[in-house]
């Protein structure tokens, strides 16, 4: 949860555009601001408890999830380049190696050949889905020729076909 911190060119103005508030909360009421230096900073979900938090060590709680969070998005990124390039490499027939001296390997290369799998999976089933639906498509394209009546076919025909 972010705390409400009410910014020091806010203090002591009551007409701001929240009507005298910050994100709900009444002005000077159960915030700090940063013009007061290390006092501690009563956060949003412990109002009333009396639980405290040090600025600062909120500061680095925040900045190390939103670290692990960036961590994993380039793990995730990483991931699928290796699966792509793995693919584009070995085609959809990437065949599986595992090595028990090397239990780290093992455990990646089983990672990326799952990760291929899957994608020729869904490769085949967007494949699938996209013949279905031009199908369909070229079914409601006669449909509508049809109920034209014969000149609009005769003219379609002489035209497309």
């Amino acid at each position: 949860m972010l705390d409400r911190v009410e910014p020091s060119f806010l203090r002591g103005s009551e007409s701001n555009a929240l009507g005298g508030c910050i994100a709900g909360l009444p002005l000077g009421e159960t915030h700090s601001t940063f013009s007061q230096g290390a006092n501690p900073v009563l956060l949003e979900g412990t109002k009333g408890r009396g639980s405290k938090m040090n600025a600062g060590s909120h500061l680095i709680t925040t900045m190390g999830w939103d670290g692990l969070r960036l961590a994993m998005v380039f793990a995730v990124l990483f991931y699928m380049g290796m699966v792509y390039l793995t693919y584009s490499a070995h085609g959809p027939r990437y065949r599986l190696e595992l090595n028990p001296a090397r239990p780290a390997r093992s455990t990646a290369r089983f990672a990326v050949w799952l990760g291929v799998r899957t994608f020729v999976v869904m490769a085949g089933a967007a494949q699938a889905f996209y013949h279905t639906l031009s199908e369909a498509s070229a079914d409601v394209g006669e449909w509508f020729i049809r109920r034209q009546g014969p000149d609009a076919e005769a003219k379609f025909h002489s035209r497309f076909l």
